[in-house]
Order: C-alpha cells, then sequence, then structure tokens
C-alpha cells in the first residue's frame, strides 16, 4: 500500500483520488502472486505518471516542452504496453493460443462450423511468415475486360522497396 502512496502522492500531499483509482486499478488485475501483485503495482504508477504527463503536455507554452512531455509520455504508454504483455506472458507461460474457424456449406446450403484451437506451434504456416510474408505470395487473379482470368497482377510498390517489401539501401 505504501508503494501505492509513493506513487499518487503530488510531493508531499496524497492524492486521494489518485490512491483510489491505483488501488482498483492492481485489483481488477487480480494478481496471483507477489510478483504480479508488484508488476500490478508497477502498472498503476505508470498510467498515473502518464495521465500526469498528458496533463502537463496540454498546458505547455513551448515547442521543447511540449517535445519533452510528448517524448515521457510516449516511453511511459509503451512501458505500460510492455508490462501488460509481460503479466500476459507470465501467466500463459508464454504460450500463444490461435482459434481457427472453419464453414463449411454442404449441398442444400446446410452450413456447419468447424473451430479448432491451436498453439503456435501446431500452426502450419508460423506467424511470422504470415505477418512478414513475400509480397510475390500475395498477388490476386484479375478478371479481364471479358471476365476471364488473367495471368496474376503484380502488386505495386514504390520505388524504393525491394521485392520483400523491404527499403532498399542507398537509395
Amino acid at each position: 500500500m505504501k508503494q501505492l502512496i509513493n506513487a499518487s502522492a503530488e510531493g508531499s500531499e496524497i492524492d486521494v483520488e489518485a490512491l483510489n483509482f491505483a488501488v482498483s486499478l492492481v485489483r481488477s488485475i487480480e494478481p496471483r502472486s507477489q510478483l504480479e501483485t508488484m508488476l500490478a503495482i508497477q502498472m498503476a504508477a505508470v498510467h498515473l505518471s502518464s495521465m500526469k504527463y498528458m496533463r502537463k503536455m496540454n498546458h505547455t507554452e513551448t515547442i521543447p516542452q511540449l517535445d519533452l512531455q510528448e517524448r515521457v509520455v510516449n516511453k511511459l504508454m509503451r512501458t505500460f504496453t510492455s508490462q501488460m504483455e509481460a503479466l500476459r506472458k507470465h501467466r500463459n507461460g508464454g504460450n500463444q493460443n490461435v482459434i481457427v474457424k472453419h464453414v463449411h456449406v454442404h449441398e442444400g446450403g446446410q452450413a456447419s462450423k468447424e473451430v479448432q484451437s491451436h498453439g503456435q506451434e501446431d500452426l502450419s504456416l508460423p506467424i511470422s511468415a504470415a505477418l512478414h510474408g513475400d509480397i510475390e505470395a500475395n498477388q490476386m487473379p484479375m478478371p479481364g475486360a471479358g471476365g476471364a482470368q488473367e495471368e496474376r497482377m503484380p502488386v505495386p510498390r514504390s520505388a524504393r522497396r525491394g521485392a520483400q517489401g523491404h527499403a532498399k539501401r542507398g537509395v
């Protein structure tokens, strides 16, 4: 509790509303261990600081002050996101589940659903490959003027991008 009081204080004054919010945030995370409790308290402290610097950013007078406040808010918000991810990984043991839904339409218009849950290691295509897929593989057949399917049309890319979609060096 003392850590939350320190995190919510403005100077030597305790901000009771901020303290109550921090306590409710820690409770809503429902920590399951001392480690999770420490992380929840840190998350509450980072959130309170983010909001404090957001208020300061809204009342700055000069561009250098605005830049400084923006950088601080940005770092704090990225830290909070990292903390959320750390909590998720800690609770899930680092495993990630993917749910795949298939809808099959049978003769007569009867549809049925098939749901499969897979761990990342069970996927036939790794997530990284799906996210960073080859642009050449992302070509679609385009209908011709007469409605017939023509050869695959290349995906347009800027002159500064290579075949893999990555920026070319030296251009």
